[in-house]
Formats: structure tokens, C-alpha cells, sequence
């Protein structure tokens, strides 16, 4: 998975070429504002990670041809990998938490546009991405200036993956081994967006009330601010959709001495946004407070939302320790299970073998015998990694249990003819095989990979 994913970004960033997608460059986001500037053109950020299941359903957005060309024709778009040197320096200067985290920047790195969807399941279309661009390179007239609006607060909170060593083909389909969790529900569609590019900065003087109006504040004045105004800020804020209202939020709930006022409470669950904050932490702490004023399900339905989005969106990944508690706040029964089988998927990816092996033997033996899924990625992981003798007959009586409790798949026979050959038994290794071949005839199962391999049992 980890090379088809790293392949598809290729393929995508060699394509744009031909003006069927966005032209991204990799990584250097730093040189793109020099270009930006020289071009007179704003900059696209798209970020990624090779884990991050979500950024592959985002990637087709960028092959659509209308959305392409106006990309193209507006911005130096970039794709960063925020586990590379630049996306572990724009994950600390933006403050990234969820992947993808799309943004649009001025030439000198300031935010005009900015998306995570942490508050919802689904992902930005080629509408909505065309029409954000559209909007941010050609600011509609507003009616209502930003120095005085003050939006009010929603009245309910939003809807919150010898001969040459052959290398073995990984028949397994990782796409399938999802981490799973069958008590998280989707965020209810997300109410449509209005975006605001950065307003200029204005002083109070400039502004003046027409009779009978009220100016409560002037964004980005002042520090010793009333909280009322703070208050009102992140709500309005929250609008703009850059990101800015995270700090308004800081900032009113820094001067709450007591969060358990109800207005706060409601506060604190309008903006939970993740896992990762003392927000969430209190909210935890005092679950039964806020299940009284919200209702048990509603508060089950928000804290599942954010724990499926640190599991499967966060940067950086979970550790065994963090997916376990976070599995805990919505089924403490089957927290271990899933926390342990979420590590284990992880260090896969990862290729952390000396990690994975022991850990998903550990697994296997005290945890989930029966998980077919972790048994084979356990045997190929084996097959292609480990000469010892003792380790690749532990592979295959892995193998004959998926089969006792699956049934004989192709892969499943072709990974245990790929050990009968490193364990140099002639007669099983090609008996095996074959089998594979007959079984992907009936199937109609590519099966080139096991036909190399007979070549070399039938040389051993």
C-alpha cells in the first residue's frame, strides 16, 4: 500500500504536465511563496502522509480538468508530505492536527483559506474546492464589514485509515484491514460555507455607528478584552474559516476560572475539534455533566466523531497507549483489542517489523486467536522478512488456521508455497503453489508472481 499510495502522488504530480490535473511540487512549500510573489499568484497547500487514507479519497479532486486549469491559472500549489523535513516544519508553523489539511496563502504565508473538516466525516468536492478558490481569488463585496459584525452563536453544536532472494509479493489486501469501529457514526453533512478572505486592518477611528447601533469590538484590538467579546469572537470567527477562531477560543476560555457554567459548557462543546486538548479532557472528566445538558447520545455520537478522526485523520499517529484510551471513551470492553490491533496495522505500515512480529504474536496468543486478517499480514511479514527456520513453520501453521477458519484463498496458498521454498521443501512448496494456480484459474486471479515462483522451486 504504502508504494502504490507513494505512486498514485507521482503519477498525479507527472500528469499535471499534460493539464489534466493541479501541478503540485513536492514538499518545499518555502519556495513556492518566492514563486507566488514573482507570479503574482496566492499559495495551495494540500497536505498528506503515506498512511493517511483520507488524503487518497481527497486526491481525485485534483484531476478534475475545470478545477485544474483555475488552480493552475491562480496558484503554486504544493503538495507536502508532513512527515518529510518542510511538512514537520508547516505541521509546527500551522498548527496541522488532522490530514488533509487544505490552505490558501498570500505570498507572504498568510491564511486566506483553510480546511480540515474536523467537524465532519466528508471531504471538500470539486464544487466546493473550485468555488472556495473562486471566492478567495475574487472577494465578493460584503455587506456587513468584519471590524463590526459580530456573528451570534449557533443555537446547537455542529455535527463533529543460492539463487536471487525473490521478493514476495504481498497478496493480502491492506485496504481491507481497516481499523474499525463499529460505534462511530458520520457527522451530519456539513451547512454550506461562507468564505471571507482576511480583512484589512482598521482602526476604531475609522468606523463609525450608524444611530441606534452598538460597536461591541474591533477584531484584533486590544488584549485585555471582556469576555463577552472573546465569546462572541470564536463564534464569529469560526466563519471565516482560516483556522483564527481556535485562538479566540484559547483566549475566552483562559479567562473562564469556572467551565462548569452551563454557557461555558456549551461553549466548550460548540468547538471540541480533538482528542488532543483540555477541552476534550474536561469533557471526558465530566461526561455525566454534559450527557444532562446534551442528552447521553448526542455526547456519545461527538466523542466517537473526534476519536475516529484522531485514529484515522491526527498527525501524529496514535501510539498502542493513545489508541487504547481512545477506543476506552467509547467501549471500554473492547479497548484493548481494538488500541492493540490499531498499533499493529500502524507499525505495518510503518515497517516496524521487530516492533510488529512480537506484538501481533502477543495479540494472536492472549488477545484475538481468531483475527484471519492479522494471522496473514503476521505470515507474509514472516515470509518476506525472516530466514529463521522456527519462525517460517510458525508462518505456515498461521496460514493453515486462516484456511481452517476462511477457507483456501489464493493468497493464502501462495504465501505458503513462498515458505515451503525459503524452508527448501521441494514437493509441498511446488504441491502448494499449484494449487495457487488452479484455484487463481478458477477465480480469475492474476497468478504471474506464483508462476516465478515455481520457476525457482522447480530449481531448488
Amino acid at each position: 500500500m504504502r508504494i502504490l499510495f507513494t505512486i498514485c502522488f507521482i503519477c498525479a504530480i507527472s500528469l499535471s504536465g499534460f493539464g489534466q490535473n493541479v501541478r503540485f511540487t513536492a514538499d518545499d512549500y518555502e519556495s513556492a511563496f518566492i514563486k507566488a510573489k514573482a507570479e503574482n499568484k496566492l499559495v495551495f497547500i494540500d497536505t498528506w502522509a503515506v498512511w493517511c487514507k483520507p488524503c487518497k479519497k481527497q486526491e481525485p479532486v485534483f484531476w478534475d480538468r475545470g478545477l485544474a486549469t483555475f488552480f493552475n491559472d491562480h496558484f503554486v500549489s504544493v503538495k507536502v508530505n508532513v512527515e518529510s523535513r518542510f511538512g514537520k516544519s508547516l505541521a509546527l508553523k500551522y498548527g496541522i492536527v488532522f490530514l488533509p489539511t487544505l490552505m490558501i496563502l498570500d505570498d507572504n504565508g498568510n491564511v486566506r483559506f483553510r480546511s480540515d473538516r474536523s467537524t465532519s466525516a466528508a471531504l471538500l468536492t470539486v464544487d466546493e474546492l473550485l468555488a472556495i478558490a473562486v471566492d478567495v481569488v475574487y472577494p465578493k463585496n460584503r455587506s456587513t464589514s468584519t471590524a463590526t459584525a459580530v456573528a451570534s452563536p449557533p443555537t446547537s453544536k455542529p455535527s463533529v485509515t543460492a539463487a536471487p532472494k525473490l521478493k514476495h509479493v504481498q497478496h493480502t489486501d491492506l485496504s481491507k484491514h481497516k481499523q474499525r469501529n463499529e460505534t462511530v457514526v458520520k457527522a451530519a453533512p456539513k451547512p454550506s460555507e461562507t468564505i471571507t478572505t482576511n480583512p484589512p486592518e482598521i482602526k476604531a477611528s475609522d468606523i463609525s455607528a450608524a444611530k441606534g447601533e452598538k460597536i461591541l469590538y474591533v477584531l484584533g484590538e486590544g488584549d485585555d478584552l471582556p469576555p463577552e467579546v472573546l465569546r462572541e469572537e470564536a463564534y464569529f470567527r469560526l466563519s471565516l474559516m482560516d483556522g483564527s477562531h481556535r485562538e479566540a477560543v484559547k483566549k475566552y476560555l483562559i479567562s473562564q476560572k469556572d467551565w462548569s457554567k452551563e454557557e461555558n459548557m456549551k461553549f466548550l462543546f460548540d468547538f471540541l475539534y480533538t482528542t488532543r486538548s483540555d477541552e476534550f479532557t474536561y469533557l471526558i472528566i465530566n461526561r455525566h455533566k454534559f450527557e444532562e445538558l446534551y442528552g447521553k447520545e448526542k455526547v456519545h455520537n461527538s466523542i466517537s466523531i473526534l476519536v475516529n478522526q484522531t485514529l484515522q485523520r491526527a498527525f501524529p499517529r496514535p501510539d498502542q497507549k493513545e489508541a487504547q484510551a481512545l477506543y476506552s471513551y467509547i467501549n471500554p470492553q473492547t479497548s484493548r483489542k481494538k488500541g492493540t490491533r490499531y498499533s499493529l496495522l500502524k507499525l505495518h505500515d510503518e515497517k516496524e517489523i521487530d516492533k510488529f512480529i512480537p506484538l501481533a504474536n502477543s495479540y494472536l496468543d492472549d488477545i484475538h486467536p481468531d483475527d484471519v486478517e492479522i494471522m496473514m499480514l503476521l505470515a507474509n511479514t514472516i515470509s518476506e522478512n525472516i530466514d529463521d527456520r522456527k519462525k517460517l513453520k510458525s508462518a505456515i501453521k498461521l496460514v493453515d488456521r486462516s484456511i481452517k477458519l476462511r477457507g483456501s484463498k489464493f493468497e493464502y496458498l501462495d504465501t505458503k508455497a513462498f515458505l515451503y521454498y525459503k524452508l527448501e521443501d521441494k514437493r509441498k512448496a511446488s504441491e502448494t503453489a499449484q494449487g495457487a494456480i488452479a484455484l487463481a484459474k478458477d477465480l480469475g486471479v492474476n497468478f504471474d508472481s506464483t508462476l516465478e515462483l515455481l520457476k525457482l522451486i522447480e530449481d531448488l
